[in-house]
């Protein structure tokens, strides 16, 4: 997979908490979700998401892991925190919603299987919205940038889904507008696969 080029690039420094340099075993799936500070601006997350790095594994403090790959900004910007074949720390949990279980079966186990742990992060791609409020409602240029980066990247995934990270996470209203919108979510997800399907039926011919 490549990035598309209107990416903005700013890329965190490789730590076990927020960009651990792994690489991605596949992608078969995306995974949305919201910052959840309201006027966070995309460089500030991702320096948020940096500084974990400062965290002690050995110490008693509990450690705490954070990431995505992708931010989109309210403004209908795109900002990525790592190249985008590696793993980011977005959609583990200690148990799984049923509908993250029927879409990966094999990889919401947290079970390690020939020395890989079998989370949602090693076959998911995760992309934060920014937000202006606490409602976390998407401006028009930034569902639209959504929609934008969605298809471009889906349609170098053979038949991928498109998930809220509480579709993962029963313990997360995230992102929280389209938790609250679930209508609406099934809306948006409808039109990324149409603009998916109809690129991808161009190209064949």
């Amino acid at each position: 997979m490549v990035w598309p080029d209107y990416v903005e690039k700013n890329y965190m420094t490789i730590n076990p908490f927020s960009r651990p340099g792994n690489l991605r075993i596949n992608t078969f799936g995306f995974v949305i979700h919201w910052v959840g500070v309201a006027d966070q601006e995309p460089d500030e997350t991702i320096r948020f998401w940096e500084s974990l790095k400062n965290q002690n594994p050995r110490d008693k403090i509990k450690d705490w892991f954070g990431s995505a790959q992708a931010i989109v900004h309210w403004d209908g910007s795109v900002h990525v925190s790592m190249p985008i074949d590696e793993v980011a720390n977005h959609a583990g949990a200690s148990s799984y919603n049923k509908v993250g279980k029927a879409l990966l079966p094999e990889w919401t186990t947290n079970k390690k299987v020939k020395d890989i742990w079998h989370t949602p992060n090693l076959v998911t791609l995760g992309i934060e919205l920014s937000h202006t409020n606490m409602t976390g409602r998407p401006s028009k240029a930034q569902k639209q940038a959504l929609v934008r980066l969605c298809v471009d990247l889906g349609i170098q995934v053979h038949n991928p889904f498109y998930a809220r990270h509480t579709d993962f996470n029963p313990k997360k209203t995230c992102p929280r507008y389209y938790v609250k919108q679930p209508l609406l979510w099934q809306n948006l997800v409808s039109e990324i696969h149409e603009i998916r399907n109809s690129k991808i039926g161009q190209f064949v011919k």
